[in-house]
């Protein structure tokens, strides 16, 4: 028995350590040390990549996207290629439902009222595209919502992107 960092008592052979992703050891190195019983284990922290390559958003998910929560999603104009791009934490479901209500309210906070009633387009709100789900940080969501935004000719309002965002884009 050792005393850990906490000041209790723990079996060594229990303790683990978080090691950073640059510190990771060569392969060859973590057989060595299951020589000594040691057993690795690595975990990454979540990074701009990890937020971007979201396995529940592929168009082959078998996922109603409805039910999805924490999502950056987009629906777009059946009439032209204007686009909304939002952010909930709820579910899509819940969110589209509140649009159709703003719609139907003819409220005119809504930037797909206003554009309803200025073009007399629609939306097709039955068949969102949901770009990240499971993003339950606010900031991380808006973030996302202003990247997705700049690859379309969106109507929402989102966060003003820093200056070192625009170079992702041409």
């Amino acid at each position: 028995m050792v005393e850990t960092r906490s000041g209790k008592m723990q079996d060594p052979a229990q303790e683990r350590i978080k090691v950073e992703e640059s510190a990771k050891p060569q392969p060859g190195a973590t057989i060595s040390l299951l020589k000594f019983g040691v057993r690795t284990l690595y975990s990454n922290s979540p990074n701009i990549s990890s937020l971007i390559r979201n396995p529940d958003t592929k168009s082959n998910s078998p996922f109603n996207p409805s039910l999805l929560s924490g999502c950056v999603y987009s629906i777009p104009c059946a009439d032209c290629d204007v686009v909304y791009v939002g952010e909930t934490g709820r579910s899509v479901g819940t969110r589209l439902e509140e649009h159709r209500k703003n719609i139907s309210r003819q409220d005119e906070k809504s930037a797909i009222y206003q554009h309803i009633r200025t073009t007399n387009h629609s939306f097709d709100l039955a068949n969102p595209s949901v770009h990240y789900s499971r993003i339950h940080n606010k900031q991380q969501r808006l973030t996302l919502e202003a990247l997705v935004s700049q690859g379309f000719h969106a109507i929402n309002r989102h966060i003003d992107l820093p200056e070192s965002y625009q170079s992702l884009f041409p």
